[in-house]
């Protein structure tokens, strides 16, 4: 798969890191990858882009996902780029071909697949309305297994590089990232982090018929830098566009 460069944003998760490159390598062994680790020391996620010829992007220690996420769009040649998490986990199911022809065919700008959790399947795709304060949140499910058009998927997606280039993340939230991307890629002049409006409207989708598959590492260095602080960055994504309330679920 030379057509696309699989990008992976990591910290402190080398062991999860090692599997996910080893399974990417086991489907396709000659893909770009590109590594972004914002660890205090690289040494051992070196070691691990060493052994599955990935590229390593060497970060200031805790830059948080939305810079590393921007530095590993900068990177990226190809005209489109698949999103992972360092625990995913491919498996035969996993066959992005699929999700890069959407893009590439002007289908979709950003094409989601379906994520397994352990194995069962884990939805969060589905519409988002913010009004008046309140965000609601509408599960959208494929019937029938065809390509369906959502506002937010979970982070196993292929994107066109230019179209994401125009939304980017919002350097400021180090977690929490993700409802604020989704809002700002399909927004109609929902404020971005520098004050203006931005109306970027690009086209996201949902396929189930490539999956993968998700493992949470429970690696103790991590914690500290994710779960531990999740209210503080969410309150900064509420007090962004003024949310009061959240009502409904994606799951």
């Amino acid at each position: 798969m030379d057509r696309t460069t699989f990008v992976v944003k990591t910290l402190e998760r080398p062991e999860e890191l090692a599997r996910l490159l080893r399974s990417l390598r086991s489907l396709y062994p000659n893909a770009r990858a590109l590594v972004a680790d914002d660890a205090r020391d690289h040494a051992r996620v070196q070691d691990v882009c060493s052994v599955f010829d990935a590229r390593l992007l060497e970060l200031p220690h805790d830059v948080g996902l939305s810079v590393g996420r921007n530095t590993l769009l900068a990177e990226v040649e190809t005209e489109t780029f698949v999103l992972l998490d360092d625990d995913f986990v491919m498996i035969p199911g996993t066959r992005v071909e699929p999700l890069v022809r959407m893009v590439e065919e002007g289908l979709f700008d950003i094409a989601g697949g379906l994520v397994l959790h352990d194995g069962s399947p884990a939805h969060f795709e589905g519409r988002m309305r913010l009004v008046d304060g309140v965000l609601r949140l509408s599960p959208l499910r494929s019937l029938d297994g065809c390509p369906i058009d959502v506002d937010i998927c979970w982070n196993f997606w292929v994107g066109r590089a230019e179209a994401v280039r125009r939304v980017l993340w919002d350097e400021r939230l180090k977690v929490c990232e993700h409802h604020d991307f989704f809002l700002r890629c399909r927004s109609n002049g929902f404020p971005i982090y520098d004050g203006r409006a931005t109306r970027a409207d690009l086209r996201v989708g949902y396929y189930p018929g490539t999956l993968i598959n998700h493992i949470p590492g429970s690696n103790p260095a991590y914690a500290p830098y994710r779960h531990k602080r999740n209210g503080e960055f969410w309150s900064l994504v509420k007090a962004k566009y003024g949310i009061r309330e959240v009502k409904g679920s994606l799951t």
